[in-house]
């Protein structure tokens, strides 16, 4: 990679980067403590459920809704980002 084509993609991750951090926080609080339990600590739906009190399917519901607005946003600017390419 070129220096510029470098310094591009250092820009591109940390505004994917920003906007990840974004959706997150404006997602329900129990739906982003669930998804960042899950994803970010490696727990398991098991240890969520229990540590929360809640059943095993209200967990990967809720991981389930989180990574579809995740991929939602993402799509969207990726689609974008390569249209400005």
């Amino acid at each position: 990679l070129t220096e510029k084509e470098e310094i591009l993609d250092n820009v591109y991750y940390k505004e994917m980067l920003m906007i990840i951090q974004l959706t997150l926080e404006k997602m329900p609080k129990r739906r982003r403590l669930i998804f960042e339990l899950s994803r970010f600590r490696g727990l398991s739906h098991k240890e969520i459920a229990d540590k929360l009190d809640v059943s095993i399917r209200t967990i990967e519901h809720q991981v389930y809704l989180a990574l579809i607005e995740l991929k939602k946003v993402l799509l969207f600017f990726i689609f974008f980002s390569n249209i400005f390419k």
